[in-house]
């Protein structure tokens, strides 16, 4: 019995143990390694104030909290600051994305996979990749949120962007250009990020084609309206300059994103990171602890490289956005962001002639931001984007379209340079023209974006220029084909028809002498207007030009065709024109008037006749009175007239 109560007193005390360690936030978990337990602070038994990178000389992490502390009660109820991060995807379950994941009002995870088609259902975010690429970055986001204390106030909204590629034996995860260009669109649409983080880059083999591509550069364009976009440097030990020669590293090397290179625990620049001119800023890039979930969904582990620096500065880019508005200000454009962390007094080095600025979060948090100068510099040229197809060959620079009839409405976006740094009212000063063999067309528009839908043939160009000073201009090429001739498209119809589709278009009908018809054909809009266009009455040649003005002379049918160049004339029934045709006099307002015309003649002959027959009885009249004056006839007694009544007021002399 005592050695009972002893086992119940035990328990008991075991019992109130857990539940003070629960009450003082204690949270055991399992290990990578196979330890366990770690409190506020720890994570996988690893004390999160060791880390070399979140020092005062690092990222000044614990003295940018003791700031951001005192805006908490200035941010209840607003909004969170929301960071897409585009990459491998995310082990949801993993406990370090407790509390810091986007959820919707029924408490599910909010995410995408960029790889599938969106039909509003649930898709696979889940991290598959070798090493938990997508949980390291994300994780370092997290980690960040959980040691500022802002679960409330900044989300993480994960995009599956990558497909495993077998190749040569080697199985990896690749990002192609159209799965991170729909990434980009879901983010700063369906998303509404704040924050986009791009920790993904390219093989060198293929820089042209992600440098040129025109839909992801308009995608970037079109998300940066919304949202700031961050993109690693690349691991590649390679120096890039402004003009992007060897070292250039994409999407990080396109205009409008924020690139990040990576220092090392020496304050230096990490072994593998390109660097240059080209790139923005760098963050911590050196055993960088996080979470992967390769020993469960608690695991842990190191990762270095640009793709560990860039969450960095993408936290950096959403803790500027609160600290606007803990002060009371409206949210920075992206645009502004960029700038603030271009121009903060952030600590920097030299390596082989390059400036390397360094992010230190307590700079950003602490230093007044009236004291920033941000002094625009005078525009040097213009860059336009859009989400028109190019070409091959020789039009491998220009919007292309072989049928003009599928020609959409194209939609641009010009961005004066250097990007970002010059003055944003300037924008409104863009002017958009149409110009074909250097010459001026029409003015399309102008401001910073532009909707056209072509409508000149051939070769064009369209030009986005600064309205006074048409010397900094972009030029985007354009060429749309001429439609081939098809002479079952191309059929001789009504010239008022001509814009009908063919099976549409009359090919028959009656026509009348001396009346005059022109003729087009369908289609003619499309074709080339150098081309000769030949007509034919009955297979005789009778004029050439785009219409054809036809006066019959002689009545019964004939055959209205064309040739266009060398191709066959358009002899056939139903494609050439049939005209059956009739005399003018039986047009139907002919015979209107004919019969109008007779009826008036008749009405008028009638009327002439009875003032005729008037005149011969009034003349008849007096000759009848003189003969019966003569044979003693009584004669009409004249009136009697009427005696004048005296004026009454004409008074009369009495005698």
């Amino acid at each position: 019995m005592t050695r009972k109560k002893g086992l119940i007193s035990m328990c008991a005390a075991l019992a109130l143990v857990m539940l003070l360690l629960l009450g003082a936030g204690f949270c055991a978990v399992e290990e990578g390694d196979g330890g366990f337990a770690y409190v506020a602070g720890t994570y996988g038994g690893k004390d999160a104030t060791e880390f070399w990178y979140y020092q005062d000389d690092a990222l000044g992490l614990y003295k940018a909290k003791e700031v951001v502390d005192g805006w908490k009660d200035a941010l209840r109820g607003s909004d969170p600051v929301v960071i897409a991060v585009v990459d491998t995807g995310l082990t949801v379950s993993h406990t370090l994305f407790d509390d810091v994941l986007l959820r919707n009002a029924d408490g599910k995870v909010l995410g995408d996979n960029s790889t599938v088609e969106d039909d509003g259902g649930d898709v696979d975010i889940s991290d598959t990749s070798d090493g938990r690429h997508g949980n390291a970055v994300a994780g370092i986001i997290a980690m960040l949120i959980r040691e500022m204390g802002l679960e409330d106030f900044i989300k993480i909204y994960p995009i599956k962007s990558s497909v495993k590629k077998t190749q040569n034996g080697k199985t990896e995860e690749r990002f192609s250009i159209a799965n991170v260009t729909e990434a980009l669109k879901r983010a700063s649409g369906k998303a509404k990020a704040d924050v986009i983080n791009l920790s993904l880059g390219i093989p060198y083999e293929n820089t042209e084609e992600w440098a040129n591509d025109a839909q992801l550069a308009y995608a970037v364009e079109q998300a940066l309206n919304t949202s700031f976009i961050v993109a690693a440097a690349g691991n590649h030990s390679e120096k890039a300059n402004a003009q992007r020669e060897d070292g250039a590293f994409y999407p990080a090397a396109l205009d409008g994103v924020f690139s990040v290179m990576g220092y090392g625990e020496d304050l230096g620049l990490h072994d593998t990171s390109n660097y240059g001119a080209l790139y923005d800023i760098a963050a911590p890039a050196e055993d960088i602890y996080t979470a992967t979930d390769v020993y469960g969904t608690s695991g842990y582990g190191f990762s270095s490289g640009t793709s560990m620096a860039t969450p960095f500065v993408s936290f950096a880019a959403a803790l500027l956005k609160l600290r606007y508005r803990a002060e009371g200000q409206e949210d920075p454009s992206p645009q502004m962001i960029a700038r603030l962390l271009r121009s903060f007094d952030f600590e920097s080095f030299i390596h082989d002639g390059s400036n390397i600025r360094r992010l230190n979060l307590y700079t950003e948090v602490s230093q007044p931001l009236d004291e920033i100068e941000l002094n625009y510099v005078s525009p040097t040229g213009v860059k336009i984007t859009h989400d028109g197809k190019l070409g091959e060959g020789e039009y491998a620079n220009a919007i292309y379209y072989l049928d003009p009839r599928s020609v959409p409405s194209l939609n641009f976006v010009a961005s004066l340079s250097p990007y970002g740094m010059t003055d944003p009212d300037l924008d409104e000063d863009i002017e958009w023209v149409l110009r074909r063999n250097g010459e001026e067309k029409k003015i399309l528009g102008t401001g910073p974006t532009l909707s056209y839908t072509p409508d000149v043939f051939g070769d064009t160009e369209i030009v986005a220029r600064l309205s006074f000073n048409h010397n900094i201009e972009g030029v985007q090429a354009l060429h749309v084909e001429y439609l081939k001739f098809v002479a079952g498209d191309a059929r001789v119809t009504y010239a008022e028809y001509a814009d009908t589709p063919p099976r549409e278009a009359p090919t028959s009908g009656v026509l009348y002498t001396q009346s005059v018809t022109v003729f087009s054909f369908t289609g003619a809009k499309y074709m080339d207007p150098d081309v000769e266009i030949k007509w034919y009455v009955d297979r005789e040649y009778v004029a050439s030009g785009a219409t054809f003005s036809y006066k019959p002379k002689r009545t019964g049918e004939h055959i209205i065709s064309m040739q266009f160049g060398d191709n066959p004339p358009t002899y056939t029934p139903g494609v050439a024109f049939t005209a059956t045709v009739k005399p003018f006099i039986l047009r139907p307002l002919d015979m209107s008037m004919a019969i109008l015309g007779g009826v008036i003649l008749i009405a008028s002959g009638i009327t002439v006749a009875a003032i005729i027959s008037k005149r011969k009885r009034a003349a008849s009249q007096p000759a009848a009175q003189d003969e019966a004056s003569a044979d003693g006839s009584e004669r009409k007694k004249p009136r009697k007239q009427k005696k004048e009544k005296p004026d009454k007021n004409v008074k009369i002399a009495k005698r």
